[in-house]
Order: C-alpha cells, then structure tokens, then sequence
C-alpha cells in the first residue's frame, strides 16, 4: 500500500509474507501509485482518503477497488515495470 503522508512525503508498505517476485511486482504497482501523485494524475482530497481527484474527476474510494482508474492503471503496467526491474538487477548481479 502506498499513502502520501505529506504533499513531499510517501510511504509504501509491502506484506513481508510476499515471496521475492511478488514483492518486485507489489513494489512495481505502488511506484506506480506514486508516479500517479507526482504528475498530478492523482490527487487525494482530504486526509481521510476518502475521496481521490483523478484527472480532473473525483472518485470516491468506496468505488470497488478494481474500479479505481488509478488501480487500473497500475495494474496494467505494473508486471512491465517488474519485469524490467528484474532484468537490470539479473545484468548488474552478474
């Protein structure tokens, strides 16, 4: 899970249970959420996180999770940003 904590300020929390490649993927997804706070796309209207602007829409997050756009979008990339993460490790490793 990723939370902004302040306007400069984040923080990504990953279940320690995870196996190494979930935990790649799981990291990959809230990078994700974060680059989405970053440029704007994201924006969370009060510190209840109850409600999100999400390019120019607000969105509440009692919205079905797989509803979300932001999730959406995160989802659909979040295997490419692993599996390139994985790949320059493997090359540097080496």
């Amino acid at each position: 899970m990723a939370v902004q904590d302040t306007p400069h300020s984040y923080s990504i929390c990953l279940a320690s249970e995870l196996g190494p490649l979930a935990m790649v993927r799981c990291l990959a997804h809230e990078m994700i959420h974060l680059s989405q706070w970053l440029t704007g796309k994201m924006i969370d209207l009060d510190d209840s996180r109850s409600r999100v602007q999400w390019m120019r829409r607000t969105y509440s997050y009692r919205l079905a999770y797989r509803k979300h756009p932001w999730e959406i979008e995160a989802y659909k990339y979040d295997q490419a940003v692993a599996r390139k993460f994985l790949d320059l490790w493997k090359r540097e490793v080496r």
